[in-house]
């Protein structure tokens, strides 16, 4: 009776306890994690293979392993040898000093000697000269003078003359300078330089003392930019600024009658 007794009492057990087992395994499966997921990956970890397990735990979340991630991926060229929050800036090559400086220093400005000048056939306004600035052979200058100036007075004259502008074709001559005059709205008068000057002296400025570019650049708009700052003073002197055309140890450089007035 004794081993009866027990035996019902172990079968109960085992019942109640398959069904503890059921009701667990189907609250887990609804709660959708109740099973060791799962898969056995390979990955290799400092130098030696080894497995490694991605277990899913009861509140349906999982914690990745570094199969699951994959190999930590390489830095792009682009980021390579920069710390976390390092911004990366667009390195640009500082100007050079001659590219910033803009003054009138940068203007091959000389003393110019007038040979010749006629006025050019089919037009009436300009003339074309021959002006010896120092060099081993005269420049050609085409300027739009013949309705301000007389063309007797053009010959064998001096003339202030801008040596570095970038050659210009006009009326199918080729410039290759420019005579500085001052100007108002119904007259124009060519600068003098001082008595004395000789063909090929520099002009200078108090204050200025750059070299001019080889050739003024039409992109870098220097000629633009300096300019707006050439004008006659009330004594007639031309200035840049207020610093006087000077050539130095001889004078400097004026219109006849104009005060006040742009020069170009």
């Amino acid at each position: 009776m004794v081993f009866f007794l027990r035996g019902a009492v172990i079968c109960l057990m085992l019942s109640e306890g398959l069904k503890a087992e059921s009701r667990e395994g189907a609250d887990l499966q609804s709660a959708g994690a109740g099973w060791v997921a799962a898969r056995s990956s390979v990955t290799s970890s400092g130098g030696r293979w080894s497995a490694v397990t991605c277990v899913r735990s009861r509140s349906g979340r999982s914690r990745p392993c570094s199969a699951c991630l994959g190999p930590p991926s390489a830095p792009s060229s682009s980021t390579a040898g920069r710390t976390r929050g390092e911004k990366v800036e667009n390195k640009q090559s500082p100007l050079s000093q001659e590219d910033t400086r803009v003054d009138i220093s940068r203007l091959d400005l000389r003393v110019g000697r007038i040979i010749t000048a006629v006025q050019l056939p089919e037009t009436d306004s300009l003339y074309m000269k021959q002006v010896d600035v120092g060099e081993a052979s005269p420049r050609t200058v085409v300027s739009e003078l013949a309705k301000h100036v007389p063309v007797e007075q053009m010959q064998n004259r001096m003339a202030v003359v801008l040596c570095n502008q970038m050659p210009a074709e006009m009326s199918g001559v080729v410039s290759r300078a420019v005579i500085m005059c001052a100007c108002s709205p119904d007259k124009v008068e060519i600068l003098d330089p001082p008595s004395g000057a000789l063909p090929g002296d520099r002009v200078t400025f108090q204050g200025c003392s750059g070299k001019p570019d080889k050739e003024l650049d039409p992109e870098n708009k220097v000629w633009e930019q300096i300019q707006p700052g050439l004008r006659t003073d009330g004594h007639c002197v031309a200035t840049y600024k207020g610093a006087a055309f000077e050539v130095v140890g001889k004078g400097v450089c004026k219109s006849q009658t104009l005060s006040d007035s742009e020069v170009k």
